[in-house]
């Protein structure tokens, strides 16, 4: 087996982005990829790291749910998930500082 491509084909990405949208449905959150696929120093087995920062506490059994549809889909990347509320002050600042907020 090939080992995936330097950099992840942006329909994973996309895919991820889709995935973690249609989830959260009509909960207001902001979406954010970071970590090495964000600012472009990924290796050729990086995940796809997506910070979610909710505007209202999310429903407890969400993430889960959001994890397991990733974990089901055609991404070839693990996808690491984070609820951003839940973080440090500094992880979460971090995140809103160097992460690529997803519009949409």
């Amino acid at each position: 087996m090939n080992p995936p491509p330097k950099k992840a084909p942006q329909w994973d990405i996309a895919e991820a982005q889709r995935i973690v949208q249609e989830k959260l449905g009509g909960i207001k959150a902001d979406i954010y990829l970071f970590g090495s696929r964000a600012d472009g120093t990924m290796g050729r087995y990086s995940d796809i790291d997506i910070g979610i920062d909710p505007h209202y506490p999310l429903p407890t059994s969400l993430l889960a749910e959001i994890r397991e549809a990733l974990e089901e889909s055609q991404i070839i990347y693990h996808v690491d998930l984070v609820d951003l509320s839940q973080a440090s002050e500094t992880f979460r600042r971090r995140v809103l500082e160097k992460g690529v907020q997803w519009k949409g």
